[in-house]
């Protein structure tokens, strides 16, 4: 079999202020590409491309099997959104914000794709708890095991490279999910074989179709996939469906809403739906319909591989936050713990359970007399809380006796309730013993009667 040349390389039309490829491809945004070199390898639709910045001039160009060539070139021009100027943005997005302004420099390059929605949609279910490197491995054995082999040829008569497209809804919702805990999803194979159903019971240009719509119809229509919660249905409706007002929420971006645009979000407890949205408004009304780029690039500036082009004054400030918020989370710890241990003190303990006590509880033990014990030394426990004597029932009494002019006997002691559960059996012990002499006398008796007999005789 003759394998088909590859390609020259082509530019793509960017300059390098347009497109870094490094501050773009493995920076979270897709988790396709594989690097080699100072080239990047990838699939689009079922076309293998190559590309990479020129050695000498920095701009971007591609290569493809040279029978792959159109498909190839209008499949990139899609993805890189090669008719959209960011540097216009970026002037825009700096002239808006000091902060933009600030980072822009550091970041220049990096740029929003425009990615397939499928496989974007199974890249952030994939996402939840994850890393950029785990994903990236995660979704390599998915396309190995159920995508289509495609070859990348080589340019100097090499080994052709080997790569695997991604596999549509159909080929994976009839999969065991078993199948997918062996590629290392976890609990997420079920959320991807579930997700899969959804879609092809949808039909074909579902999820492109959410393109045309308003941004909260895209949202929903996402939220009903399984896995899919509002920073996952966020990254697939910026990265994939046009909706550049997304504003996916995370860490990085709610440090940016509290320490960049609002101070107030401090002293929120938890990220609510409402205030979900709220951060998102704080960019969107900066930077307009275009917020959720401006928020990629924002984004980017905060990740460890672009701490050393910011200025330092940025670094020195993103540092003191970041301070801030690690003392503000001890403080947070030891205060919970103080609670838990007040409130600890303030409750006996129960021996059945070590959870603490509830306050309802509490008040409910505090108004109930602690029970009788069982031993009297066992009392000792309970002397943390005063008790009342019960107070004894009235009892019927026969008439006081008339007073006696003899002096008065002290008054007995009450005998034990030992004592008083061995009398009976003493009484019956001088019962028998009384019972002997009586029992005796009666030869006694006899035999002298037999004797004053004879004697008168």
């Amino acid at each position: 079999m003759v394998r088909p040349p590859s390609t020259p390389w082509r530019s793509l039309g960017l300059s390098a202020g347009e497109l870094k490829l490094a501050h773009t491809l493995p920076t979270g945004q897709a988790f396709g590409w594989r690097r080699n070199g100072d080239e990047y390898h990838g699939v689009l639709g079922d076309a293998a491309v190559a590309v990479r910045e020129h050695p000498s001039t920095k701009c971007c160009e591609w290569r493809a099997a040279a029978d792959r060539e159109a498909e190839a070139k209008r499949r990139l021009d899609d993805y890189f959104r090669v008719s959209t100027s960011f540097e216009e943005l970026y002037a825009g997005w700096s002239a808006s914000d000091e902060r933009f302004a600030a980072v822009a420099p550091a970041v220049r390059g990096v740029r929003i794709l425009r990615q397939d929605p499928f496989e974007c949609l199974i890249s952030f279910i994939c996402s939840s708890n994850n890393n950029i490197a785990r994903i990236t491995l995660m979704l390599t054995r998915l396309r190995e095991a159920f995508g289509t082999k495609v070859e990348l040829p080589s340019l100097d008569d090499g080994e052709s490279i080997i790569l695997h497209t991604f596999p549509s809804p159909d080929k994976l919702c009839d999969i065991d999910d078993k199948v997918l805990r062996d590629l290392g999803f976890g609990y997420r194979a079920p959320y991807v074989i579930n997700t899969c159903k959804t879609i092809a019971e949808k039909g074909p240009g579902f999820l492109e179709g959410l393109r045309t719509k308003t941004r909260q119809e895209c949202k929903e229509a996402l939220l009903e996939c399984s896995g899919v919660g509002p920073k996952v249905a966020d990254c697939v409706a910026l990265f994939s469906l046009d909706q550049a007002a997304c504003i996916p929420v995370d860490t990085h971006v709610w440090r940016i809403a509290r320490r960049d645009y609002d101070a107030t979000l401090e002293d929120v407890a938890s990220i609510t739906p409402t205030v979900y949205e709220r951060v998102g408004d704080l960019f969107r009304d900066r930077f307009g319909p275009t917020a959720g780029w401006a928020h990629a690039v924002l984004f980017a500036a905060e990740l460890p591989a672009f701490r050393s082009a910011l200025p330092a004054a940025v670094v020195e400030e993103m540092d003191a936050f970041r301070d801030d918020e690690k003392r503000a989370a001890k403080e947070a710890r030891e205060a919970r713990k103080a609670r838990v241990a007040a409130k600890k003190g303030g409750t006996p303990p129960k021996p059945a359970s070590k959870k603490p006590v509830r306050k309802a509880t509490v008040a409910k033990q505090a108004a109930t007399p602690p029970p009788a014990p069982a031993d009297p030394e066992d009392d000792a426990d309970l002397i943390c809380r005063p008790k009342k004597s019960p107070a004894k029932k009235p009892s019927a009494r026969k008439p006081a006796a008339k007073p006696s002019s003899k002096p008065a006997k002290p008054a007995a002691r009450k005998p034990s309730v030992a004592k008083q559960a061995a009398k009976p059996a003493k009484k019956a012990t001088a019962a028998k013993r009384s019972a002997k002499p009586a029992a005796a006398a009666k030869p006694r008796a006899a035999a002298n009667a037999k004797a004053r007999r004879k004697k008168s005789a």
